[in-house]
């Protein structure tokens, strides 16, 4: 049985970096801001993410600030996930995310189907070993 993309619902982008949640801007397929979009993850760190249900994703706690190469990011420890396109970890950043992984987790508990796609180069940039 082939399946094709307009048969769902949504289409979640699960790293390991941000093509995927680039062409699917690009597509006009991403309907919403999830918080995999724009991330460097491996597969250990988006199952830990999930395991969690994305709990302080982003928050003072679980999130150090790293620049490397002149590059400054937010890393989240936590999980392992460098969340590559936030610069600082602030009131709004944690609330944007916060309401990023509220969306998903309502999303997932719902009727609707969903595509989980990743584009597989896991731990090649990663900077902590979990």
């Amino acid at each position: 049985m082939k399946y094709h993309i307009d048969e769902y619902d949504y289409i979640v982008p699960i790293g390991s970096n941000c093509r995927i949640g680039q062409a699917l801007n690009d597509l006009g397929y991403r309907k919403l801001s999830l918080p995999l979009d724009w991330t460097l993850t491996s597969c250990a760190a988006v199952y830990k993410a999930f395991e969690k249900d994305f709990s302080n994703f982003m928050s003072h706690d679980t999130c150090v600030l790293q620049d490397i190469n002149n590059y400054p990011h937010v890393l989240n420890t936590k999980f392992n996930v460098n969340i590559t396109h936030d610069k600082a970890i602030n009131k709004e950043s944690i609330e944007k995310y916060n309401r990023r992984s509220e969306r998903l987790l309502r999303m997932l508990n719902s009727d609707k189907k969903v595509l989980f796609i990743r584009h597989h180069n896991d731990g090649e940039y990663m900077i902590n070993d979990i």
